[in-house]
């Protein structure tokens, strides 16, 4: 069995010895080294032989980077490049291997002889049409942004990609990088309106639901505009519909206790979710960072036992002790052994709304959202919008709500101070008890008259 190595370089040229440069491209040499086992004298060894090959391409030896063997990546062809190269390989390959196969002896005339013809075609860029260029683009998007980012998030990616495929079939007529302008943006928009979501069953969707879409299309373009993909930069412009005023849901003091002292040792599914709410609920960090939650982030200190880590999402370092406020959170930890029950985030959602009801935690809700021209009212009891948010909303509503300085909880929790704000939330009646104590400047004649 060959083993086959490659090793490729810009073809030296009279450049090199200081004569008028006539051509800046050189031919892309291969040097191939074929490897084998052999008997000699009753002896196995290694035998390699190597080969000069022209694999038909040619580059600026200045655009070659030689450490990754490869053109750099600013190179204005370097996917029709990186595209001969892999097929070239694979040509030769796969002639050696033929060669071998059927008994002959490998030389550099022999495997140009069995690729002649072929590499020159497998040279040339895919003809993938604009529309299959566009998917393709969308794919590796996804793929190459699951290495970095969290599962849920390229889960909105493939819903994104999906809903795209969708409008294409509606408008009848394939979507491309130049297709994606001001006319797109307004039809692609009102669609979206108005279709709604099959998955969900809703008849519309929301505007923040469309602008979380958009969002990511303007970020795909950016990625995919980076890369030279395209030249089109209309979508720097798509522009976010005005954003519904949420009301953010979070647990009350009340509810936190009532759920602390819910007995639910007979039902230990409902139990490990419990105990992952009130860690969340005493130390406000998010699901993927409590996922990550182990005893080796438990520094003991002076202040007491501290969780610290480096977060998920932002890679900022964060430093929660786990004492005082934040003790129920321990007491949690200590009760699993420092390894917090496992379960998926989208399960866990499912199941703390099941909690919720249990709980009797009933308050109606009601929400008034935007979808275009249309105002959507929902109204539900409280725990139905309950999901593993809630934890991290209801620590800065309480911290808040007890007078705790803003700048020390977004120490805690890495918000910004106007998106921290953005979670203050107080009921009527709290603001009526909070204005009573607030007394009057001075005594006017009208007060003392009363």
């Amino acid at each position: 069995m060959q083993k086959l190595t490659f090793k490729i370089y810009p073809k030296p040229g009279k450049a090199d010895k200081g004569k008028k440069i006539i051509k800046k491209e050189r031919p892309l040499l291969v040097m191939l080294s074929a490897s084998h086992k052999a008997i000699e004298d009753g002896k196995a060894k290694t035998v390699t032989k190597r080969y000069k090959l022209s694999s038909g391409l040619e580059i600026d030896p200045a655009q070659w980077n030689a450490r990754r063997q490869e053109p750099k990546d600013t190179h204005k062809d370097y996917g029709v490049l990186m595209n001969g190269l892999k097929a070239f390989k694979e040509a030769v390959t796969d002639a050696c291997h033929a060669i071998a196969k059927e008994g002959g002896e490998i030389t550099a005339t022999e495997i140009r002889a069995r690729i002649d013809g072929k590499a020159a075609e497998a040279n040339k860029a895919p003809e993938l049409t604009p529309d299959a260029i566009f998917k393709k683009a969308f794919e590796d998007f996804i793929e190459i942004g699951a290495e970095t980012k969290q599962y849920s998030t390229i889960q909105v990616y493939r819903t994104v990609f999906t809903r795209l495929k969708e409008y294409e079939s509606h408008i009848k007529k394939p979507l491309t990088f130049e297709a994606l302008g001001p006319h797109f943006h307004d039809h692609y928009r009102a669609w979206m309106l108005k279709n709604g979501s099959a998955r969900t069953g809703k008849e519309r969707l929301l505007d923040d639901t469309v602008n979380k879409h958009f969002k990511i299309i303007k970020t795909f373009m950016g990625w995919a505009f980076d890369r030279r993909m395209h030249n089109n930069d209309a979508y720097r412009k798509f522009k976010a519909a005005g954003k519904s005023k949420v009301e953010h849901i979070s647990l009350t003091e009340s509810e936190l206790i009532r759920l602390q002292e819910m007995d639910l040792s007979d039902n230990k599914r409902l139990e490990r979710v419990r105990d992952l709410l009130i860690f969340a609920c005493y130390t406000g960090q998010r699901w993927s960072d409590i996922e990550a939650f182990s005893r080796e982030y438990i520094k003991e200190e002076r202040a007491g036992l501290v969780w610290r880590f480096d977060s998920k999402k932002t890679g900022k370092h964060t430093a929660i002790p786990l004492e005082s406020y934040s003790s129920p959170a321990l007491a949690v930890a200590l009760k699993y052994d420092y390894k917090l029950p496992d379960i998926s985030q989208q399960k866990f959602n499912n199941y703390v709304k099941e909690l919720g009801q249990l709980a009797e935690i009933n308050e109606p809700i009601k929400r008034k959202r935007d979808s275009g021209s249309k105002a959507i009212t929902v109204d539900k009891p409280k725990y139905a919008f309950m999901s593993s948010h809630i934890g991290r909303r209801t620590f800065v509503t309480i911290l808040l709500g007890k007078g705790v300085d803003p700048v020390l909880i977004s120490k805690f929790t890495g918000h910004d101070l106007k998106t921290l704000m953005r979670y203050e939330q107080t009921s009527e009646q709290t603001t009526f008890e909070a204005f009573k104590n607030i007394k009057p400047v001075g005594e006017s004649t009208i007060r003392k008259a009363v």
